[in-house]
């Protein structure tokens, strides 16, 4: 069964938002999303208008008793230009006016209204989330990592944690769940067997459109000040279970804390014994790398041009899914939205830790053709089952089941019951 909750989004402080600070983040960023295409349209036919331009100035050259017809030709084209400025110069103004207009209405509304943002401010996060945490008027529309109960944040100190957790047990589960979701989305099934393992369940919620390099750093100094901090002194297990995306900034998080070195060394990473992957795109995802090469031929054409720019917009989350880069370095010092090759250099994990995947395909013989171009929808076989350690500890393959299916799954259940028995 997946979880009811129903709990609203955070904002930058880690608390979730008032209700008018929600949409007035809303209001904000949907008046720069209407600003934007404003923009590319009128490119778009400022390109078309001049493609125009020049097929008359060509005509009056190959036949001047056309200069007339061009002369007038090129007034209205002037004038259209002229109109089609000031309607785009409108529309922008208009954007902006009902950004400020939403924004003062929202400061009458109830708190209880922040509730239908969830699901809306996870996938605003998605696909902008780099950029609307950079902008103070839209950041509340993003989550910052933190560890999540009940739909709202917990500060990583003593006290806190054991107020949220006073039967903690010294194993501990984080879930880290994927693009455009939180963890609302996790099944309750997954937390029960757990407990039922003699293990401790705790969530996390992040924005998904950050770099995945920065979400792994951001995920590492939680885990540290989660194992500093838990009730259960010491923790003898730490299990991070990711789905999709989750998995990368997993595994982020352990180059981020190789990277540290001895000086800034964080404690997590000795007592992590399993890493769990749920239809992880270790090797990236075809959906992104199609989109990339489509993107890129768009610019082959001045007409185009301007929508690549608009598609270009994408957060840097999901470029970095291309090809499951989890460290800056990744990209070799190239533009992501130029990179057509995978530069990836995968990382083990740290020594003493197990790695567990599951692996979905849509068609019920995980072994046919069709599941092996069709994979779970949007990740293949192999970018799923990839092992960084070489090899798998664990690997599970289930047939008929769809890339969020592993998100509420009895045999993922199954999975995590028997990795939390193993002997740490």
């Amino acid at each position: 069964m997946t979880s009811k909750n129903t709990s609203p989004s955070s904002h930058s402080d880690g608390q979730p938002p008032r209700g008018s600070e929600g949409v007035r983040a809303g209001a904000h960023a949907l008046a720069s999303a209407v600003g934007a295409v404003s923009s590319t349209v009128e490119q778009m036919q400022t390109v078309a208008r001049a493609r125009v331009g020049t097929g008359f100035d060509a005509a009056a050259r190959a036949h001047p008793a056309a200069n007339p017809v061009g002369r007038a030709a090129a007034g209205v084209l002037s004038a259209v230009a002229l109109q089609t400025k000031a309607v785009h110069t409108q529309i922008r103004g208009i954007a902006k006016i009902s950004d400020a207009a939403v924004g003062h209405a929202a400061a009458t509304l109830p708190a209880d209204e922040q509730t239908r943002w969830a699901a809306t401010s996870a996938a605003l996060s998605a696909a902008f989330g780099d950029s609307l945490a950079a902008d103070p008027a839209s950041a509340a529309l993003v989550s910052p990592m933190a560890l999540r109960l009940d739909g709202l944040a917990l500060e990583c100190t003593r006290a806190s944690l054991t107020r949220a957790y006073p039967a903690a047990t010294d194993t501990v589960v984080v879930f880290v769940h994927g693009l455009a979701a939180t963890e609302l989305v996790w099944s309750d099934d997954y937390a029960a067997a757990v407990l039922a393992a003699g293990a401790t369940a705790v969530f996390v919620r992040y924005n998904t459109g950050a770099a995945v390099a920065d979400n792994g750093r951001e995920l590492s100094e939680l885990l540290d000040g989660l194992v500093r901090s838990w009730p259960q002194q010491p923790v003898s297990r730490l299990i991070i279970v990711g789905h999709s995306m989750g998995g990368l900034v997993a595994r982020a998080a352990c180059a981020a804390a190789a990277d540290a070195g001895p000086e800034g060394q964080a404690a997590w990473p000795s007592v992590l014994t399993d890493l769990v992957t749920l239809a992880t795109p270790h090797r990236g995802a075809p959906m992104e790398k199609v989109a990339n090469v489509v993107i890129q031929g768009l610019r082959l054409d001045p007409m185009a041009a301007p929508i690549a720019d608009l598609c270009d917009s994408r957060s840097q989350g999901i470029k970095d899914l291309r090809f499951g880069a989890v460290r800056h370095e990744d990209w070799a010092g190239e533009d992501p939205d130029e990179a057509l090759h995978d530069r990836t250099v995968p990382l083990p994990l740290p020594p003493g830790t197990r790695h567990h995947a599951a692996v979905a395909t849509l068609a019920s013989d995980p072994d046919s053709a069709v599941a092996a171009v069709m994979g779970d929808g949007l990740v293949r076989r192999p970018s799923a089952a990839f092992a960084p350690n070489g090899t798998h500890d664990s690997l599970v393959i289930i047939g008929d089941a769809g890339h969020n299916d592993l998100l509420d799954h009895p045999r993922v259940a199954e999975l995590l019951s028997r990795v939390v028995g193993l002997a740490g």
